[in-house]
């Protein structure tokens, strides 16, 4: 199966896509594997077991914040394949958490695998195969937090700059461990209740939104032309 197909089954159900694939096909390569990084969009229940309690049992019975399937669950279904989990619900790209101080973040994620997981992960191999769908939902709460605690217009791409370059050192790290198949869900923070219920920040926010959009959904400038790159925005 060639990359673009495979993305085609893997995005079924997006609201948007842009795709770009670089690789030549391979034949009857297959994904047999899903190892998942991120946020809450991915998390099936780390959190918990990182802070060892679950705060609302009737509002998140599966540990999802969805409070019952995510969209990782949906690509295990569509692609038939088992998923390791490594997604923390809250997590910046750095190694904080908006759920708290002492929280990890993303940076524990990908350190986490290379290291071959335990703890409340799976244990793994720390290295990846042509199989593996390497999936990541994280970046969004860079914004949600920035905008949250005093950040300005004037110093959104700074700060913005900073979260992308940290997302990015995580990314190569898991390249160079052999990641070859790469998923990432990008959502639009511009409709999150504290902006799309603030007039005052709707209208900056959404020109904000579009043209990161733009540009996210062009390539990842560090991603060697061998790698499988998509985009799905919600």
């Amino acid at each position: 199966m060639t990359n673009s197909r495979l993305m085609g089954r893997t995005l079924l159900g997006a609201t948007a896509l842009a795709a770009a694939t670089f690789t030549t096909p391979a034949a009857a390569q297959r994904i047999d594997n899903i190892v998942a990084f991120g946020d809450s969009y991915a998390d099936d229940g780390n959190l918990f077991q990182i802070i060892g309690f679950n705060p609302a049992p009737q509002v998140y019975p599966t540990g999802r914040f969805s409070g019952g399937t995510n969209y990782i669950d949906t690509l295990s279904l569509l692609l038939d394949a088992p998923v390791e989990n490594f997604a923390i619900g809250g997590a910046l790209t750095d190694n904080t958490n908006t759920n708290g101080p002492g929280i990890p973040g993303f940076i524990t994620e990908w350190n986490a695998y290379l290291a071959g997981g335990g703890g409340p992960f799976p244990t793994v191999s720390g290295t990846f195969d042509e199989g593996d769908l390497v999936t990541f939902s994280i970046g969004g709460n860079d914004a949600r937090f920035y905008q949250q605690n005093g950040g300005t217009l004037a110093g959104a791409p700074t700060a913005a700059t900073v979260s992308a370059a940290t997302a990015a050192a995580g990314i190569d790290a898991l390249v160079s461990a052999g990641a070859q198949n790469i998923s990432f869900l990008a959502g639009n923070t511009s409709i999150l209740p504290e902006i799309a219920n603030d007039p005052r920040l709707r209208r900056s926010a959404t020109l904000i939104q579009r043209p990161s959009m733009r540009r996210c959904r062009m390539s990842w400038p560090t991603m060697p032309p061998t790698e499988s790159w998509s985009t799905i925005s919600t």
